[in-house]
C-alpha cells in the first residue's frame, strides 16, 4: 500500500474518495490493489502448511487424544487449507492463536479465521481500486481545467451572452 495513503480511507465503513489524491496516483493504487489480490492466489505448499499448522499446535493447547487421532486431525486441517496462500494462512493462524485457547478440533474453527482474512484483503483491494478510479477521475478533471480554464473574461462573456449581468438592475 502506498506510504502516502491514509489507511482510514481503506478501512472506513463508508467509501469516501478525497479530492486531493496525488496526480498520477491511480496507477500506484491499482498496483497495490492487484498486489492484495495476488497474495490470495498462490496456494501454500504442503511443507508451508505443515510448518504453519505445527506452529499453531505449539501456540495452542492440544486436547488429550490418541496419537492416531491427532495425526488424522492434523491431516484434515492441512487438507482443508490446501487452497489457501501461506501468507493468508499465517495471518489466520496468528489471529486464531490470539483468541482461541485450544488447537482446533474442527476444520471450521480455523476456516472462519482464514475466510475473514481473505474477505478483508478482498475488501482492501476493492477499496484501493475505487480510490484508483477516483484518482484517475481527478487527473482527468485537472487536465480538463488546464485545457479549458475559466477566466474572468470568459465569465464576463457568458454573463453578457445570457444577460446575467443585468440581474441586479431589475427593480
Amino acid at each position: 500500500m502506498p506510504d502516502w495513503l491514509d489507511r482510514s480511507l481503506v478501512t472506513a465503513q463508508v467509501f469516501y474518495a478525497p479530492t486531493d489524491l496525488p496526480a498520477g496516483s491511480g496507477r500506484e493504487l491499482r498496483s497495490a490493489s492487484a498486489a492484495f489480490l495476488a497474495n490470495l492466489a498462490p496456494p501454500s505448499t504442503h511443507d508451508e502448511r505443515n510448518e504453519i499448522l505445527l506452529g499453531l499446535r505449539y501456540m495452542t493447547i492440544t486436547r488429550a487424544e490418541k496419537e492416531e487421532e491427532a495425526r488424522e486431525r492434523f491431516k484434515l486441517l492441512r487438507r482443508a487449507v490446501a487452497d489457501v496462500s501461506a501468507d493468508v494462512l499465517r495471518e489466520a493462524v496468528d489471529r486464531y492463536a490470539k483468541v482461541e485457547k485450544f488447537f482446533p478440533t474442527a476444520v471450521a474453527e480455523l476456516l472462519s479465521y482464514t475466510n475473514a482474512v481473505i474477505a478483508e484483503r478482498k475488501h482492501t483491494a476493492h477499496r484501493l481500486a475505487r480510490l484508483a478510479d477516483a484518482a484517475d477521475a481527478a487527473d482527468r478533471e485537472r487536465e480538463r481545467l488546464a485545457n479549458d480554464p475559466v477566466t474572468p473574461e470568459a465569465i464576463a462573456a457568458i454573463k453578457a451572452e445570457f444577460g446575467l449581468d443585468r440581474i441586479g438592475d431589475i427593480a
